[in-house]
């Protein structure tokens, strides 16, 4: 819904209500000017976590050649993902801690990368 569309609406306190094309009986949603309370913030807590932070040996910039021959890794490995963060240089992931699982991930991330790892963080 474009910016223009709604700013009227908003000025004249008009609710707008939006449905689905593909689901006109379900409940939709209402855009108004009401305060809506804030959810609860919600978070996961892990055990036994391993973060491994990866960077290209040539000081290069992380792009998307890097990151989908880091997933090939990993799905190789059969390690998932439970955390990602992106940066320009680097790429940092959580895991869960399966020891054998991860020796071989280091070990392979470390052919075409710089990895630096810390073990049992929750």
């Amino acid at each position: 819904i474009h910016p223009k569309t709604i700013k009227p609406l908003q000025n004249k306190n008009i609710p707008l209500y939006v449905r689905s094309f593909l689901q006109p009986e379900a409940a939709g949603t209402v855009i108004s000017g009401e305060k809506t309370i804030t959810p609860i913030p919600c978070f996961i807590f892990k055990v036994n976590q391993v973060l491994i932070s990866i960077f290209p040996k040539d000081f290069s910039f992380i792009i998307e050649e890097n990151l989908s021959h880091i997933f090939n890794i990993l799905h190789k490995n059969k390690v998932k993902v439970n955390t990602m963060l992106n940066s320009a240089i680097s790429f940092s992931v959580s895991v869960d801690n399966d020891e054998q699982k991860i020796k071989q991930l280091i070990a392979d991330l470390s052919e075409s990368y710089k990895v630096k790892y810390n073990t049992a963080l929750e």
